[in-house]
């Protein structure tokens, strides 16, 4: 098989599971790098990443290998549940002088944690200053586009309100930029999800789109180094079409409208009473 070693590889160094269905993904990714630098085959460019001291090949193999496709206000129900729900639920249960800690894994070029704190400085604004904000991806140079913040006209309307890129973004010549006061509530870092344990002792972890790439021996570890790295009655928000079902029982399934997510060790949870009416983003 030509792509049986690159396969290999990028599953040790990603998580990233490549069935024969992917092929195209290695051809479409992978093949310019293989032409510009000249190797004869995939086999050989495994070689070289293993041999490459410096990192610098692989880092250049995981930025070309790994999905960076995202934008703002991803699946809408999920955010509206953050403020309506979730975040309350969390304000009911802990003193006023508890930081909120909240984890972006896989954050790409970081659509996701600016929307959070958008969300809460325009609908939650006491509750912003108390946000602890970490945002990780595996690949270093993603990490750093999203820690500029710069985006195009494009990246700015796809689920971007036109009263948040008013009020949360500024002219850059022919794109635009987060503002500072957004921008600096993000501790933006290279991380690598297969590298446990993982740090921090969070409230709300987004890890939304990612587990779907991993096998399932891969996809337990992550969960289960997810837990250790959670508070008490903290939350777990994956992509809507990923579930814990059949994987892991640790967690509680919880519902706010169309949006779904997952809370561990919920023995001092509140059910926060909403009004009829939801406030929409």
């Amino acid at each position: 098989m030509p792509y049986a070693k690159i396969k290999t590889l990028v599953h040790r160094t990603t998580g990233i599971e490549l069935g024969e269905d992917k092929d195209y993904l290695i051809e479409a990714r992978l093949g310019p790098l293989l032409t510009s630098m000249n190797f004869a085959s995939y086999d050989a460019l495994a070689d070289a990443v293993v041999r490459d001291s410096q990192g610098n090949l692989r880092a250049e193999l995981i930025e070309r290998i790994a999905t960076h496709e995202t934008l703002f206000f991803r699946d809408e129900s999920i955010f509206t549940a953050l403020t309506t729900q979730i975040i309350p639920e969390w304000l009911a249960r802990n003193s006023v002088d508890r930081p909120l800690r909240i984890w972006c894994a896989a954050c790409a070029t970081g659509q996701e944690p600016y929307s959070i704190l958008m969300l809460i400085k325009e609908s939650l604004p006491h509750v912003f200053d108390r946000v602890k904000m970490t945002a990780t991806d595996i690949s270093e140079a993603t990490v750093a586009r999203a820690r500029l913040g710069i985006y195009s006209q494009f990246d700015v309307g796809r689920g971007l309100p036109a009263a948040y890129s008013e009020r949360f973004f500024r002219p850059m010549g022919e794109n635009f930029q987060v503002i500072e006061s957004i921008r600096n509530a993000v501790n933006f870092k290279q991380g690598n999800l297969l590298d446990l344990p993982y740090e921090g002792a969070y409230d709300i972890v987004f890890c939304r789109n990612v587990l779907v790439y991993f096998d399932m021996a891969t996809r337990v570890k992550i969960l289960e180094a997810l837990r250790k790295c959670m508070n008490p009655d903290s939350t777990l928000i994956l992509g809507s079409s990923e579930s814990l079902f059949g994987i892991t029982d640790d967690y509680v399934l919880r519902q706010c409208g169309l949006a779904r997510y997952y809370e561990w060790n919920t023995s001092k949870i509140t059910i926060f009473k909403r009004p009829n009416s939801q406030e929409k983003i």
